[in-house]
């Protein structure tokens, strides 16, 4: 298995505050799901420790919970942060269906750059 990474910033910014990490898959397993919480978690950590925190609580329920269960793009915001998951028909990439995990941070406070 392999888990796809693309950072992002806000505007002409070359400061990341933005990941987004997936599978090539329309549904994720649980062990795909592991697999992208543990990789968006550490980006995040890695880029933004100041501002990881706020996600902690998150983690451990986007690992345990099954994504199929909702369709689309779901979204849970955690004082600035923000942090998005793909049920089924969620994320299309390259024109395929695959399941993944974003967050986004505010573009001032990260620590990573391109």
């Amino acid at each position: 298995m392999r888990v796809l990474i693309t950072p992002g910033a806000a505007g002409n910014s070359s400061t990341i505050n933005t990941v987004l990490v997936y599978v090539e898959a329309p549904s994720a397993t649980a062990f795909q799901r592991q697999a992208l919480v543990e990789v968006a978690r550490g980006f995040f950590q890695a880029c933004a420790p100041q501002m990881a925190v706020q996600a902690a609580p998150l983690w451990t329920e986007l690992t345990r919970t099954s994504w199929a269960a909702a369709r689309g793009w779901q979204n849970r915001v955690l004082g600035s942060v923000r942090v998005g998951w793909s049920g089924p028909e969620g994320l299309t990439v390259a024109g395929t269906e695959a399941s993944g995990l974003s967050v986004e941070w505010p573009g001032d406070s990260g620590r990573c750059v391109f």
